[in-house]
């Protein structure tokens, strides 16, 4: 490792989502300047970071759920941070953010905590209450937190979880040229799926996880077939919940036309394929795959919850419906699928929006900016 460059340690456990923002965040940040070490869960890849990491390190008891194991995790993660000696920690989403600063106590290093999506936004499990708590105490221990929509930083101020001077709102953003060509990558088809030439092609980009309500979804489009007989659905990811997904689908009778693509190192080629791209979250703290389908000019619709209405406004660039209202999906859906001038309207109007304002090379000089400048003040 280079002594003349600022070493970034990155701790993240999800991957889906947060994955893809490291790895942008990587490819764009000046390289002559930053270097990079990741801890992880086993859910990520070291070859989906060729070439921008110094390590790629997995900490082997790092799961989604809260158990002993955590805190083996924080002694591992505490090991390695007493190794690498890294200028800044930066810690992806809550369960990261939870395990990166127990273990840096008493280390002293610099922490940016980058929540992903407030956990007390969750509406289901433990108590929002319970999550707002481990947050305001796990702020003290913070130098900053990074915040991907002005949502997240209005919602941990109602919270209380700390003062804003120790937050910064860095909007997400995606690199459009990259993705361009990612989509027009590899040999994915309909006939490859073996999805009919036909179809009506309804999917989703999402880790299946009960925050990405994929049982709505199936639910919406058992209604949905019954109207179209064409529809085709399509999950691209995979997750916890796929058994229970599949189960589902069986029972409405859907099965035959639904498809599970299971982990996929690029969701370009597939969401490039759909006449309708869903984000149906319970909550989210932005929606990255949201602005895939406003690139690649792909009808929305998506949930009116947390920083969603920040990207997509209403009947506009994407219709927005209430959380797990499967009436208003599907009444959504077939407007979208009837209506030519509404479909034209919303992919017209995503593409300028995403063009103009959601970009990862603004993203990368913002941490830059910030990271330097907390750098030079040790």
């Amino acid at each position: 490792m280079d002594s003349d460059k600022i070493l970034i340690v990155h701790i993240a456990e999800c991957a889906g989502g947060v994955e893809r923002y490291i790895r942008s965040l990587l490819e764009k940040m000046d390289k002559k300047k930053f270097q990079h070490i990741l801890l992880c869960s086993d859910s990520f890849k070291n070859k989906d970071f060729n070439g921008l990491l110094e390590k790629f390190i997995i900490i082997k008891h790092m799961h989604n759920c809260l158990s002993f194991n955590d805190i083996k995790a924080i002694i591992e993660v505490r090991h390695w941070l007493q190794q690498l000696k890294p200028d800044i920690v930066y810690c992806h989403s809550s369960k990261a953010g939870g395990i990166g600063r127990l273990a840096n106590l008493g280390l002293g290093y610099k922490v940016l905590y980058n929540p992903h999506g407030w956990a007390f936004n969750i509406p289901y499990g433990l108590k929002p209450r319970f999550y707002a708590i481990i947050e305001r105490l796990l702020a003290k221990f913070t130098y900053k937190i990074i915040t991907i929509s002005y949502f997240e930083k209005i919602n941990a101020l109602d919270k209380h979880i700390c003062k804003a001077k120790k937050m910064q709102v860095i909007i997400s953003g995606i690199d459009n040229t990259e993705l361009i060509k990612k989509a027009n990558t590899g040999n994915i088809t309909r006939q490859s799926l073996g999805i009919p030439q036909n179809a009506y092609l309804i999917g989703s980009s999402a880790r299946l996880c009960e925050t990405k309500a994929q049982d709505i979804m199936i639910k919406a489009a058992a209604k949905i077939k019954k109207e179209i007989p064409e529809a085709f659905f399509i999950m691209i990811g995979d997750g916890e919940k796929r058994k229970e997904i599949e189960t589902l689908a069986k029972t409405l009778n859907i099965e035959d036309s639904l498809i599970i693509t299971g982990w996929v190192d690029n969701p370009l080629p597939y969401e490039k394929l759909l006449d309708q791209g869903w984000l149906l979250s319970r909550w989210e703290g932005f929606g990255l795959a949201l602005t895939e389908y406003m690139l690649l000019k792909k009808p929305i619709i998506a949930t009116n919850v947390c920083a969603i209405p920040e990207i997509i406004i209403n009947r506009e660039n994407g219709i927005l419906v209430e959380m797990d209202n499967i009436n208003e999906i599907v009444n959504s859906s077939i407007e979208i699928y009837k209506d030519q001038a509404l479909r034209n309207n919303i992919v017209e109007n995503s593409y300028k929006r995403v063009q103009i304002l959601y970009d990862i090379n603004r993203v990368a000089l913002e941490h830059e900016l910030l990271i330097e400048k907390i750098c030079s003040k040790k």
